[in-house]
């Protein structure tokens, strides 16, 4: 005998109020954060991160920015997009009921996700930081 257990998942509704879409993604590379995470200093290293994979700031990824504990279903946002880095959200916050390991690459059909701490967490630890590079270049090897 087995037991039949129903799973409810949350399937968060976009609220065009609670996130900001920067960027044009040439690249098909989307980033997205926490507003109260995206200072000055975070912007700075996510440029300097993206210099160092060769795609423009400002031409080649989207950033979205959340507010705090605002949940958002990625897919419904209008933008295209094949990678994506996360920084600081669960999958379940952009609309994705997975189990993942923070800090490795997850590929899902045609798409790569990477979901990392903070920007701030990331600036301040080496460790955080190296796991983040080693991803970003097996994300962008294939």
């Amino acid at each position: 005998m087995f037991l039949k257990r129903d799973v409810l998942f949350d399937i968060p509704q976009n609220d065009p109020s609670s996130l900001q879409i920067h960027g044009n993604g040439a690249k098909n590379l989307v980033v997205i954060c926490s507003n109260t995470d995206f200072d000055e200093e975070a912007k700075l290293l996510l440029m300097n991160i993206m210099k160092a994979v060769n795609h423009d700031f400002a031409e080649d990824i989207f950033i979205i920015t959340v507010d705090k504990d605002t949940k958002i279903l990625l897919n419904e946002t209008g933008i295209q997009y094949r990678n994506a880095v996360i920084f600081g959200l669960k999958p379940s916050d952009i609309g994705l009921n997975i189990e993942y390991v923070q800090n490795h690459l997850l590929r899902l059909d045609n798409f790569q996700f990477i979901f990392s701490q903070t920007l701030k967490e990331v600036r301040t630890n080496q460790a955080f930081k190296t796991a983040l590079w080693k991803n970003l270049q097996s994300m962008f090897a294939s």
